[in-house]
């Protein structure tokens, strides 16, 4: 996830779109791929189960999901990217 994340975030521009979606264990890569793409001029968007997480403090909008408690709870960070360019 490393890897593909930064390669993703510098390649974003202010015609993209970066989504973040980051639950309970908040990943280091998934907030340094928001951080980075907001840096870079992209619309971010961080979905997660806190208002005050890592990756809501560096997007610029903030989907919040419900989290109930659970065996089948999953903890995880995953990085998007999408070019809003027409071309």
């Amino acid at each position: 996830m490393v890897n593909i994340a930064r390669g993703l975030a510098h390649g974003l521009d202010a015609s993209a779109y970066a989504i973040g979606i980051s639950y309970e264990r908040y990943e280091r890569e998934t907030v340094a791929f928001l951080r980075t793409g907001r840096d870079r001029g992209a619309h971010t968007l961080a979905i997660t189960t806190r208002d005050k997480s890592p990756v809501s403090e560096v997007a610029h909008e903030v989907l919040l999901l419900s989290s109930g408690a659970g065996p089948g709870r999953t903890w995880t960070g995953n990085a998007y990217a999408f070019n809003g360019s027409s071309e």
